[in-house]
């Protein structure tokens, strides 16, 4: 079944995903656009990998003239990247070689999150559950080795942190030219092999990688991090592919269960 529209108002993902359970990966794009006047609106496409967890790979997400501006507010605000461990302690840990910073608030920065919002079917009340929107560098053997999103300590998704993190965005921001590795791998999603697939993620990846998305400038992949009963799906576990050459800048934005605490949203806890 081919299904193709135009949404002129938010992706309500509780109706998305009963609407996309009929659909397979082979289906033409949906097109989403934030109804929003004041911010660009690219349109941008919503290819559904997978159903159970929600996985979605986005074309277009963010448009060359976002990429850009975003790279001018991150300049020289770069540092080198830190893990956190079961009791909250920030360290820097061989499993992570990259650079990253959180943006302040801006009207860039408030309307990427008013679109990650809208595609979840949000309202901007909702972006009290926003953290610090944050750009990761990666240089020529950077690498995020597999982790999960969500937290597996109680004590980092308490009620006052806003809970859990029940989603994720990962976007391409800026690839350099002639860029090898760098892909996203989620290594228990089954990979396909053939098909138009084959233009976001890498048909040629060993199996014991899963589907590693490749890093395309303006694309993002988006999942759900949480089942239905709020636990962490164990499925959702993903790497950073080591950049054999070149460079990559990426974006996450992660939205909480509930409210962040003002410290924490500010980026200075």
């Amino acid at each position: 079944m081919v299904l193709f529209c135009r949404l002129r108002t938010a992706i309500v993902i509780l109706g998305f995903n009963a609407l996309i359970k009929a659909q397979n990966r082979e289906q033409a794009p949906l097109v989403a656009v934030a109804d929003n006047s004041t911010c660009e609106q690219p349109s941008y496409q919503v290819h559904i990998f997978s159903t159970s967890p929600l996985v979605i790979y986005l074309t277009d997400f963010i448009s060359p003239s976002e990429r850009q501006q975003l790279q001018s507010l991150a300049a020289d605000t770069f540092t080198k990247s830190s893990v956190v461990d079961a009791d909250g302690h920030a360290s820097h840990h061989a499993v992570r070689s990259s650079e990253s910073t959180a943006l302040p608030p801006s009207e860039l920065v408030d309307c990427l999150h008013q679109r990650a919002l809208a595609f979840q079917g949000l309202d901007a009340a909702a972006a009290a559950r926003l953290e610090p929107l944050q750009l990761v560098r990666y240089s020529a053997g950077g690498h995020y080795h597999f982790h999960t999103d969500w937290f597996t300590s109680p004590s980092q998704a308490t009620a006052s942190q806003g809970g859990n993190r029940a989603t994720s965005f990962f976007a391409y921001v800026s690839v350099g030219e002639g860029t090898i590795g760098g892909g996203t791998s989620f290594p228990l999603l089954e990979a396909p092999r053939e098909g138009t697939w084959c233009r976001w993620v890498d048909c040629d990846a060993e199996r014991d990688k899963g589907a590693v998305f490749r890093p395309i400038e303006g694309s993002a992949v988006f999942w759900e991090n949480l089942g239905k009963d709020g636990a962490g799906d164990v499925r959702t576990l993903h790497a950073g592919e080591p950049v054999v050459m070149g460079s990559k800048i990426g974006m996450n934005i992660w939205t909480r269960q509930a409210a962040l605490r003002d410290d924490i949203r500010s980026g200075k806890p």
